[in-house]
C-alpha cells in the first residue's frame, strides 16, 4: 500500500506511482470519520471481479479510527492520501480528480457497498459506448429500507429528469476523466450537498449520459447521510440547479414555479383549478422554449410533458367536467393520442366525480 502521510512527500510519492502500471480505473473514495463502515466499503472494492484499478482513498482529516482502518489494508492497488486538515467533501473530490491516473474515475462513498461485478459491468459499458461520458447504475437502499431505485437508462430521459432532480446516484457513477478535463468540470462549493447534480447539468449536451439498469451499489441510509443531515441546504441548492437546467432549455422559472413543477413531476397533485392551470402554463412554456434552443430531445420531451399533463388531469377529476374540458382544449393533449381505454377511464372518473 502507498500512503501519502503529508504534502511534503506527495511529489516523491507521485513519481513513485508513475513507475507503476497506469490503471484503467481510479476508484475515488473520500473518507471522513467513517470508522463504522469504511472497512466494508474498501473491501467491496478490493473484492471486485474487475482488477485493473487503483483505489485512491483520501482521508479528509478524520478524528476517529478511519485512518487506522485504512492503513490496516495491505493491497498494492490502494493509494492513500491524507489531507492535513478537514478540507470537506467538495475540495477532496476535486483533489482526487486531479490525482487520479485512470482513464475512468469511479466514485465510491465510505458508507456504501459496491456489488462484486460493478466495475466490470461499468467498464465494459464505457468501452463499448464511446459517446457516454458519465454512467451510473440502479441501486438499493439499505440501513432502514430495501427499496430499489431505478433511474432512467437513456441519455434523453436522463437529461429530462434533470429538470426536477439529479438523475444519478453519485457513488454509483463512473466517468471519463478526459471529459471532465476537456470541459473544466470540477465540483463547485457554492452548490454544497448538490454539487454533483450541478455538474451533470453543466455537462448536459456536451456528452452523453447513461444508467446501467441493474443494481450494482448498495446505498446506506442513516442519520448522518447528506439527505438526512442537510436537507434544507440541499433543497435550496437543488432549486438553484433546476432553474439553471430550465435556463439551458431557454426558459426562466421562479422558485414558486420550480416547486409546482416538481410537485407535478412527483405526482403530488392538487385538485385545485389554479394548480392545474399554472402547471399547464409551465409545460407549454417549456415546450415552446425548448423548440428554440433544442437543448432537450424534442420527441422525448413531448412524451414526458404529455404524460405529466394527462396524469395531472386524470388525478384531479374531483374538479369534474371543468378538468375534462381543460384537458381536451389544451395544446398539450394534442402532443400524443391517448389510448381509447384511457379516454373512457378518464371520462368515467369525471362522471363519478360530477360537480
Amino acid at each position: 500500500m502507498i500512503l501519502f502521510s503529508d504534502s511534503a512527500n506527495q511529489s516523491a510519492a507521485i513519481k513513485s506511482c508513475a513507475k507503476l502500471k497506469i490503471p484503467l480505473v481510479t476508484v475515488l473514495l473520500p473518507v471522513y470519520n467513517a470508522e463504522a463502515h469504511v472497512a466494508e466499503a474498501i473491501q467491496s472494492i478490493l473484492s471486485q471481479t474487475f482488477r485493473d484499478f487503483e483505489l485512491l482513498i483520501i482521508n479528509d482529516g478524520s478524528t476517529d479510527r478511519s485512518l487506522e482502518i485504512i492503513r490496516s489494508f495491505n493491497d498494492a492497488r490502494i493509494r492513500a492520501e491524507s489531507n492535513e486538515s478537514n478540507m470537506k467533501l467538495i475540495a477532496t473530490l476535486n483533489k482526487g480528480i486531479d490525482l487520479a491516473r485512470g482513464k475512468y474515475i469511479a466514485r465510491m462513498d465510505a458508507d456504501d457497498v459496491s456489488l462484486p461485478e460493478r466495475l466490470q459491468k461499468q467498464v465494459d459499458f464505457m468501452e463499448t459506448h464511446s459517446e457516454v461520458g458519465v454512467c451510473g447504475t440502479w441501486f438499493q437502499l439499505f440501513g432502514n429500507s430495501g427499496e430499489i431505485v431505478k433511474y432512467p437508462e437513456k441519455d434523453e430521459n436522463i437529461r429530462i429528469m434533470m429538470l426536477y432532480q439529479t438523475p444519478f446516484c453519485h457513488p454509483s457513477i463512473i466517468f471519463r476523466k478526459d471529459v471532465f478535463d476537456k470541459y473544466g468540470i470540477r465540483f463547485l462549493p457554492e452548490f454544497i450537498h448538490a454539487e454533483d447534480y450541478e455538474a451533470w447539468v453543466r455537462l448536459a449536451g456536451l456528452t452523453h449520459f447513461a444508467n446501467i439498469p441493474e443494481v450494482l451499489l448498495k446505498y446506506r441510509i442513516h442519520e448522518q447521510s447528506v439527505s438526512a443531515a442537510h436537507q434544507k441546504i440541499q433543497e435550496r441548492n437543488t432549486h438553484r440547479i433546476i432553474r439553471r437546467a430550465f435556463e439551458k432549455a431557454g426558459m426562466s422559472i421562479s422558485d414558486e414555479e420550480v416547486h409546482l413543477f416538481r410537485e407535478v413531476a412527483y405526482s403530488h397533485f392538487k385538485a385545485e383549478k389554479k394548480f392545474v392551470l399554472s402547471a399547464e402554463a409551465i409545460l407549454v412554456r417549456l415546450l415552446e422554449s425548448n423548440r428554440k434552443t433544442k437543448f432537450l430531445p424534442e420527441n422525448a420531451l413531448e412524451q414526458f410533458v404529455f404524460d405529466l399533463w394527462f396524469h395531472l388531469c386524470y388525478n384531479t377529476t374531483r374538479l369534474g367536467k371543468w378538468v375534462h374540458h381543460v384537458y381536451y382544449h389544451s395544446p398539450l393533449s394534442k402532443l400524443r393520442r391517448m389510448p381509447v381505454e384511457y379516454r373512457w377511464k378518464f371520462a368515467l372518473k369525471v362522471l363519478l366525480n360530477k360537480q
